[in-house]
């Protein structure tokens, strides 16, 4: 993970300071008393000169994943062991052991390994090789269930699950914050609403910005309600089928008896798995029991050997994964904006307002403006009186978020909701994403559709950091787009899961709701420190 050339340590930049915990923010090697001296020469590096005049080039200062998340936010020592702990050898053991527990007999210590896989994920390896993005699905499912992985199952899936909830969430809040009297005092009705899927985003909330904490949505992300589904409803219907044979002696399938793995674009995730609430105590379980990102699945089959080119395409596994891999309308940081104000203009205004609609910008009842850069654009419902219904706004990277943070903070932001996303351009540009750097020594994708892409694997050697994120986006786009509510196996899934009450259940509250708290700042590093 690298990060720009003039990298601030201070409060005003996208980056917060380190504490000073972290494990090494800067290495500093002591040596003797000698003096030396720096020079910069006619290019702008630095030398040391020593005493005898002989000049060494010093290196540029990096700050490691150790230290950093990969959306800016500071960590602790604590949370960097998190970090260090959740890689693809973890899977790897947990598949040895698999293996060594069968041989032996012991089929009650054999878990259930289960992975949830991001579609940034997938558009970032059909970028890489130049497929279309079901043919690198059906790839990576036989990857892992060679190395011995039970079932493989999308994230778009309980995302859509995230969607539904977070837009009826709103509705409710905008009713009740338009019913109420204006108040000085911030809570849970507050508006603007902030979208919660981002970890990097409410990481850096929890941390600096305490006062803005009710505003955010109290709506799980996607990876954590898939961890609830595996967990929780999926484990019941796997002891209901064991049920159903005869012949099955093993015991009780719990929470823990199923091992979660997640592939993300950020590495942000992992320490969202990590949160103590998306721990399951009776079991003494996580919901999300390790999450690597998309470059370390990538380096899982390097190690592995594994000739992903070359690699067979099996059937997707069907629950939990929309066959076609349908998408909701928007950007790839999830349809946030789009989804929730197609549903809000319906519910509060009784408009038809489609998902597809807002994405293209084509419609009269839409207002669509960049404020800043391309990475904070606005938009707003006109109703047919020429009025301004809602207003919504998507705001990606810490410079645009701290704008927005000013703005609340002293009462001068008019959105109604704010799609809030860490990283630049979003999560297509996580982290933990291929980067073009590592895309040097490709070779063209057996059956791809490089042509259909319009870019063939040689050609994006040379490619820049922007350019390659606007491919992997137009990608990401090449998906159908299916409103959330057309999800029909979803919609059973609430039903059977939930009950006739449904996401208004105490149990769906229960299991797809989160909440979260200020988190006490050290003392940081206050002076400015560039390179």
């Amino acid at each position: 993970m690298s990060f720009s050339t003039g990298l601030s340590l201070t409060d005003l930049n996208d980056y917060i300071s380190p504490s000073q915990s972290c494990i090494k923010p800067v290495e500093v090697n002591k040596k003797s008393d000698i003096q030396q001296a720096i020079k910069i020469d006619q290019t702008g590096d630095y030398y040391e000169v020593a005493h005898d005049g002989t000049s060494t080039k010093l290196e540029t200062a990096s700050i490691s994943l150790n230290d950093c998340l990969a959306c800016s936010g500071c960590i602790t020592s604590a949370e960097s062991v998190l970090i260090a702990l959740q890689s693809h050898k973890e899977l790897l053991d947990v598949l040895d052991k698999n293996r060594v527990a069968r041989d032996e007999g012991r089929l009650d210590d054999v878990k259930v390994v289960i992975v949830s896989i991001s579609p940034q994920t997938y558009a970032t390896f059909a970028s890489k090789y130049s497929i279309t993005l079901l043919q690198t699905a059906q790839r990576i499912t036989s990857v892992l269930k060679n190395l011995g992985v039970d079932h493989i199952f999308d994230t778009s899936f309980s995302r859509d699950l995230s969607l539904i909830r977070i837009a009826r969430e709103f509705v409710d809040r905008y009713r009740t914050a338009k019913a109420a009297p204006r108040s000085a005092t911030r809570s849970e009705t507050s508006l603007p609403m902030l979208a919660s899927a981002c970890p990097g985003w409410v990481c850096y909330a929890e941390k600096t910005h305490d006062y803005v904490l009710p505003y955010i949505s109290k709506t799980k992300s996607p990876q954590q309600i898939m961890g609830s589904l595996t967990k929780f409803f999926f484990a019941d219907k796997l002891n209901t089928q064991r049920q159903v044979a005869s012949n099955d002696t093993l015991s009780t399938i719990t929470p823990d008896r199923i091992y979660h793995l997640s592939i993300m674009p950020c590495y942000d995730k992992k320490l969202e798995a990590s949160r103590e609430d998306f721990f399951i105590p009776d079991f003494n379980a996580k919901e999300v029991d390790c999450v690597i990102s998309s470059g370390e699945l990538d380096k899982l089959m390097e190690e592995r050997g594994i000739d992903f080119p070359n690699v067979d395409e099996v059937p997707l596994d069907r629950l939990f994964t929309k066959r076609n891999l349908a998408r909701a309308a928007g950007t790839s940081s999830g349809g946030y904006l789009e989804y929730i104000l197609s549903y809000s203009a319906r519910e509060l205004f009784g408009l038809d307002l489609k998902g597809d609609d807002v994405e293209r910008g084509e419609s009269s009842l839409l207002k669509i403006e960049t404020v800043r850069n391309a990475d904070f654009r606005e938009v707003s419902l006109i109703l047919p009186d020429g009025s301004v219904g809602l207003r919504f706004a998507a705001t990606y990277g810490f410079r645009n978020i701290q704008t927005l943070m000013r703005k609340i903070k002293i009462r001068r932001c008019q959105y109604d909701f704010v799609e809030v996303m860490a990283c630049p351009s979003g999560c297509i540009n996580g982290g933990g994403q291929l980067k073009p750097g590592l895309l040097e020594s490709i070779t063209p994708a057996v059956n791809g559709s490089s042509e259909a892409l319009g870019n063939g694997p040689l050609a994006l050697k040379a490619m820049k950091p922007k350019e390659w994120i606007q491919l992997c986006e137009r990608v990401y786009r090449t998906l159908p787009t299916q409103d959330p509510m057309a999800n029909l196996p979803l919609q059973d899934v609430v039903h059977d899961w939930f009950g006739e009450a449904g996401l208004d259940s105490q149990k769906a509250e229960r299991f797809l709701a989160t909440k979260y708290r200020a988190l006490e700042r050290e003392s940081t590093i206050t002076a400015v420190v560039g390179w």
